[in-house]
């Protein structure tokens, strides 16, 4: 009982972890479905990870960076797909939920974030192919895989 009335900093990130998975799975489904990531959704993914990062009291130059970096992939890619197949290669929810998620698992973590994202991409690729041919030009939704990235680095 007494845990219940202080709570330690783990029971704390705990909680944000599970808000956090519920929105992040609400998040794919969404874009699974309609091709969107709403902004409403993605600020509370912004406002979770910035409190995990709190709890793990990262600096604030190390979360700026974090998302620095994951803007600055996301923007690449973005314009790398207009360079090559004349489309953003992403879109402007998924660069806004790259930032925040970048927030959130700072500098450090950014390289295992980008391994389970690859992973999930293929996964994505694989059961797309299987429903129908998949091009280049195709659109295959990227939230649901930063969605499950983000989950395996928070978690």
């Amino acid at each position: 009982m007494a845990a219940f009335l202080s709570p330690s900093a783990d029971l704390w990130r705990l909680g944000l972890v599970y808000l956090l998975a519920i929105v992040l799975l609400t998040l794919a489904i969404i874009d699974l479905e309609h091709r969107r990531l709403p902004n409403s959704l993605v600020v509370v993914v912004l406002v979770l990870a910035l409190g995990l990062a709190l709890a793990e009291d990262r600096s604030f130059m190390d979360m700026m960076r974090g998302a620095g970096i994951m803007l600055a992939a996301a923007l690449i890619l973005r314009f790398i797909g207009v360079l090559l197949l004349s489309k953003p290669g992403v879109g402007w929810g998924d660069i806004k939920l790259a930032g925040a998620v970048g927030l959130g698992i700072g500098a450090g973590e950014w390289p295992v974030f980008l391994a389970v994202l690859a992973l999930s991409l293929a996964l994505l690729l694989v059961v797309f192919a299987r429903r129908k041919p998949v091009s280049l030009a195709a659109q295959v939704p990227i939230g649901p895989a930063m969605c499950a990235a983000a989950f395996a680095v928070f978690v």
